[in-house]
């Protein structure tokens, strides 16, 4: 239930960004599988970890939102608000949590999700790393994109709760699993 609430909220319609739906609609899929992936990495359906996973990218919609204006002349170019997440989407993730009081697990979670060998990193930043790593990989592979994600996974295989293999397998099979209901609720939208 407590999963359910939090995929709602981050569904909800103040995350409508004029000029960059596609793009938060993807950032907000993106935190529920890494969400989900992280929940069955560390064994806990919900706390600071599923918390962490599904926040992970929140500042990337923030910086859509900030983006968004209803006028489409009067919205910032597309490169630079992408630039801005694309270098500052963690950072700006890390201050929405801090400001948020979700405390520091989650917030250095958020901040470091990029930075598995920081010296900050904790046991939450390391499997929302993991999930995040495994997920991009899962969905670049259908694709047909190689990347190194497994040989990622592999470089901190001994700071992670499972397998590398076994991460990313059921990465592919969260990444399978959203495309089959995204392709269905096209197909029942019409």
């Amino acid at each position: 239930l407590w999963r359910i609430g939090m995929s709602i909220c981050v569904h909800s319609p103040v995350f409508r960004v004029a000029g960059f739906q596609r793009e938060a609609d993807e950032a907000r899929e993106h935190g529920v599988l890494v969400a989900d992936l992280a929940a069955w990495m560390s064994g806990e359906k919900r706390g600071e970890v599923y918390l962490s996973a599904l926040l992970h990218a929140i500042g990337k919609l923030v910086v859509y939102r900030a983006a968004s204006v209803r006028e489409a002349a009067d919205r910032p170019n597309r490169t630079l608000v992408n630039a801005v997440m694309n270098q500052f989407h963690s950072s700006i993730g890390q201050l929405a949590t801090n400001a948020w009081n979700l405390g520091p697990n989650v917030n250095t979670a958020v901040g470091f999700h990029h930075s598995a060998a920081s010296e900050y990193a904790t046991r939450e930043s390391i499997i929302v790393w993991a999930s995040d790593v495994a997920e991009i990989t899962a969905r670049l592979e259908r694709q047909g994109i190689e990347c190194s994600g497994l040989r990622a996974l592999d470089e901190h295989k001994e700071r992670l709760p499972r397998s590398p293999g076994e991460i990313i397998s059921k990465a592919r099979e969260f990444v399978a699993a959203a495309e089959k209901e995204r392709e269905s609720l096209d197909r029942a939208s019409g």
